[in-house]
């Protein structure tokens, strides 16, 4: 379907001509359309999904605004019992009191309405064997089930697993070309509902089962994702104070100068600029200041001397001759 737009000619003869040929080799991409019934419970789902959006909005500007009045909150959850007898204690001014009570009673309004749409979508899926069956694995509850009942709809019309999950885009890119492989994150194509329903019902899996096992071994190995440091940085650093600088020193020293030099470059063999090697220029010649100065592309050079021209070249030129006056230029070069 790509190559239809570097056609120098295009009308409806051609379209359809291509596209009988695309029928023909049982090539021309298709797509599922859900049903009636399950379009309307998308839309329920989908809806319950924006009002939990729109409560954690409110629920971040009421903690914006006790932040702004210097307010500690020591409860994990400002809007349970032990948070709420926290704002109503909180010294606010008049606008702050205002903005927090108006917002704490737009969420009761949210929940409200999160709850209707809920209990809603749990009763017109009570006889539904996907929706029984899937609140059978680890992690997932009524509110997952239904995202996932929803969303994927027809589950036969994948012959496989791996089909569902390229359809969800949890499956990573990879690119192939002779000796050349990169592999790169998830495709993030599909249903966003869906990765986000996949990612909290592994969070919440038991450390018994097979799943939570393998993730406390990803953990384990890489890291918790905050502290999980970035594959872009090539190496890790530390800083030290030293001689009144702040200095990036390399944790594993006595390291090979190749290998450094390949650390500083990027995936495509082009050296890295990223700021980082001016202030190191900048330090060392504020330690070292008869090393030299510092070049644009952030390494070092030293000082030369200045530069000498040759003599020749601070030599005039030769007087040009001059036609002698009322002599024709043949009689002129005849006399010289």
């Amino acid at each position: 379907m790509k190559g239809f737009s570097y056609r120098r000619v295009k009308n409806d003869e051609r379209d359809a001509a291509d596209l009988a040929d695309l029928l023909r080799m049982k090539r021309l991409p298709e797509a599922w359309i859900a049903p009636p019934a399950t379009r309307e419970l998308r839309e329920l789902v989908r809806h319950r999904a924006k009002l939990v959006h729109l409560r954690t909005s409110l629920r971040c500007q009421v903690h914006a605004v006790l932040a702004n009045h210097g307010v500690c909150v020591p409860v994990s959850d400002l809007f349970g019992v032990q948070g709420s007898m926290l704002l109503e204690r909180a010294a606010l001014s008049a606008a702050g009191r205002a903005r927090v009570d108006s917002r704490l009673r737009l969420i009761d309004s949210f929940d409200t309405q999160i709850d209707q749409v809920a209990k809603t979508t749990a009763r017109q899926l009570a006889n539904h064997s996907g929706y029984t069956a899937v609140q059978t694995l680890p992690g997932v509850g009524p509110i997952l089930a239904a995202v996932f009942v929803t969303e994927i709809g027809d589950i036969t019309r994948f012959p496989a697993p791996a089909k569902l999950a390229s359809w969800a885009g949890l499956t990573p890119r990879h690119y192939e070309s002779d000796t050349t492989v990169h592999r790169g994150r998830i495709s993030k194509q599909g249903s966003r509902l869906v990765r986000w329903a996949a990612v909290e019902a592994v969070q919440r899996v038991g450390k018994h089962t097979y799943i939570g096992g393998y993730r406390d071994r990803i953990t384990a190995r890489r890291g918790p994702p905050v502290q999980r440091p970035s594959r872009r940085m090539p190496r890790r650093l530390v800083r030290v104070r030293l001689c009144g600088q702040q200095l990036r020193l390399d944790q594993r020293p006595g390291r090979p100068p190749q290998r450094r030099e390949r650390e500083r470059r990027g995936q495509h063999g082009q050296r890295r600029n990223d700021g980082g090697s001016r202030r190191r220029c900048r330090a060392r010649r504020a330690n070292m200041p008869e090393y030299g100065r510092c070049r644009p592309s952030g390494g070092y050079q030293p000082e030369l001397p200045p530069r000498t021209w040759p003599t020749h070249a601070l030599r005039s030129p030769p007087p040009k001759p001059q036609r002698s006056a009322g002599l024709p230029r043949s009689a002129s070069a005849a006399n010289s």
